[in-house]
């Protein structure tokens, strides 16, 4: 359960100002297991609502960078239902292969109809897919190859969007 008070506002877009109040209620259920010794599995379920003291604000356009995650905390009078998937397998040369799944679902609507959440201003359904490939080079440092397919399937047409981004990176462990 949360609350929250406070007011932002924007000069550039008067019409994007965060409510004055509201509630977010959460309820979170997970498991996590580790089997054969090499394989390990993550997994969440969510529900969401959301009711503030203003219109219903959500983000609007495709997501950019390499985030893996299409959840944002900046979005009010909505609910949501959220899973997530890691599942990981370590190979014997500690090369290590992983697949996130991430798929939510999320209504959003006018905070005066809140028991009629059925009649929902838009509705969202967003799905992220990440294979992930690990190299270590040394027992300090890993190459780590990604591909991100993000997606959008609105009801308004004009958020739907399809993201590819391929990421190689480096890392240090300290």
């Amino acid at each position: 359960f949360q609350f929250y008070r406070g007011h932002g506002e924007t000069e550039e877009h008067p019409f994007l100002n965060s409510p004055t109040y509201g509630f977010r209620h959460t309820v979170t259920v997970g498991m996590d297991a580790a089997f054969l010794g090499e394989n390990t599995l993550f997994a969440t379920y969510s529900l969401q609502l959301d009711t503030s003291s203003g219109e219903s604000l959500h983000l609007v356009s495709a997501f950019e960078g390499d985030e893996e995650t299409l959840d944002v905390e900046t979005e009010f009078n909505f609910l949501e239902q959220k899973g997530t998937l890691l599942y990981t397998h370590r190979f014997p040369v500690e090369i290590s292969a992983s697949l996130f799944v991430e798929l939510i679902s999320k209504s959003f609507f006018n905070p005066e109809e809140l028991f009629e959440i059925t009649e929902h201003e838009h509705a969202d359904l967003l799905l992220t897919v990440v294979p992930k490939l690990a190299f270590p080079l040394t027992a300090a440092w890993e190459i780590d190859l990604r591909y991100i397919f993000r997606m959008n399937a609105s009801t308004r047409e004009e958020e739907d969007f399809h993201d590819h981004v391929v990421n190689l990176g480096l890392t240090l462990r300290f």
